[in-house]
């Protein structure tokens, strides 16, 4: 099940539980009639469904608020392992932090950080992208590891090992693809 979502405001930047939407044109208006920049372009974003408990995607039901998390290198313990903090909304501004994981894993500046419920919990999760090789040469082992949220923490696993080859040059995305 795809939600629909259309905007009289714009149809551009739209993320839900972190995940991108790109789509070819912009509207900045409720109509993309003639002299429009876009006339004639879908500005239709899909979004993924709620999670249970959240509004279907009517306009007069709200969506759920979005969470900001800071994944960081903690060298509290005398090495760089990622540690996540995460500050939760309330509606009118963001809470204090709360630490939602401490020390777990390995560290990588060349890592990329990808967010979606991979779990299909309703929970935005976390991926690490990593390697073992050297990034730069384009043929280092990727390798995948979780972090599940569980709506108060989050919990490290390995969820692939060797499943590709990682580059310094490649962009990973996250979405719905199948």
């Amino acid at each position: 099940m795809r939600l629909r979502y259309t905007s009289a405001v714009a149809t551009c930047a739209f993320s839900a539980l972190a995940m991108v939407e790109i789509h070819a044109g912009c509207s900045s208006s409720s109509s993309d009639g003639p002299g429009s920049a876009d006339a004639g372009k879908d500005n239709t974003s899909y979004l993924p469904p709620p999670p249970d408990g959240e509004s279907s995607g009517d306009a007069a039901q709200p969506r759920k608020r979005f969470d900001v998390a800071n994944i960081f290198p903690d060298t509290s313990s005398g090495s760089q392992s990622p540690s996540i903090d995460v500050y939760l909304s309330n509606g009118q501004k963001f809470d204090p932090l709360q630490r939602w994981l401490t020390n777990n894993g390995g560290w990588g500046d060349t890592d990329p950080w990808l967010a979606g419920d991979f779990d299909g919990d309703g929970h935005t999760d976390l991926l690490a992208v990593w390697t073992t090789g050297d990034p730069t040469s384009g043929s280092a082992p990727a390798n995948f590891a979780v972090r599940r949220a569980d709506g108060s923490k989050f919990t490290g696993s390995d969820w692939g090992d060797n499943v590709g080859n990682f580059s310094t040059k490649e962009k990973w995305v996250v979405g719905t693809f199948h």
